[in-house]
């Protein structure tokens, strides 16, 4: 009577092989090869999730204020020097691309408003350079305060260097000193030129370490 019921469903020839209602170790290799694989694209998954940005309380419009400041001071110094013919001396030039590195600066955060950390980096670079102008405008008014002081910067080692660099043939209206040290014949409220260079520059420092102490509560 087995043998006209015909085999059990278990040993019925399957065309890859004798077809089993149990699983084989082949079968639980393969699930658990399937779990592992979804289990790892889950985790690399939550590894590429992007960082969301901690919000800064520092406006976004501080750095485009920044930007325009700087904008306005180097635009006025052309004024001064192409409509009143004030030619720029080696010192002024220095203070003119840390004015433009200012601008550069704050452009680039203006554009990209970043978090609470990234807000904190362009400021803390912002105040570095504002500093380093401040003592250039400030050794300025040192070498105008002697006449003899003022001439001798002329030939002098930032002379050679801007010489090599070769700054004033890339924009030679903005960068090429053609004056001395000397006391200009212009003032503003008692200021010369690196007087106004030196309070903007200080202006900025404040400026950017209020953004700092901001941004960090």
């Amino acid at each position: 009577m087995r043998a006209a019921l015909g085999r059990p469903r278990s040993a019925v020839p399957h065309r890859g092989g004798i077809q089993s209602g149990r699983t084989g170790p082949a079968d639980c290799g393969t699930a658990r090869a399937r779990i592992l694989y979804a289990g790892f694209i889950f985790d690399f998954s939550r590894l590429v999730q992007p960082v969301a940005k901690t919000p800064s309380r520092v406006p976004a419009g501080v750095f485009t204020a920044i930007f325009l400041v700087c904008l306005g001071l180097l635009g006025y110094a052309m004024y001064l020097q192409h409509a009143l013919n004030l030619d720029p001396c080696p010192w002024c030039i220095v203070q003119r691309l840390f004015f433009i590195a200012l601008a550069v600066l704050a452009l680039t955060a203006g554009l990209h408003r970043p978090g609470k950390s990234g807000t904190i980096g362009y400021a803390g670079i912002g105040a570095v350079l504002a500093a380093t102008g401040a003592m250039a405008a400030a050794w300025h008014l040192h070498i105008q305060s002697d006449p003899a002081r003022a001439l001798e910067c002329m030939g002098g080692w930032l002379e050679r260097w801007l010489d090599a660099s070769k700054l004033g043939k890339m924009v030679p209206p903005l960068l090429q000193y053609d004056g001395s040290c000397i006391l200009k014949p212009w003032d503003f409220l008692g200021l010369s030129i690196p007087g106004w260079s030196l309070v903007w520059f200080s202006v900025l420092l404040l400026t950017f370490i209020g953004i700092v102490v901001a941004a960090r509560k």
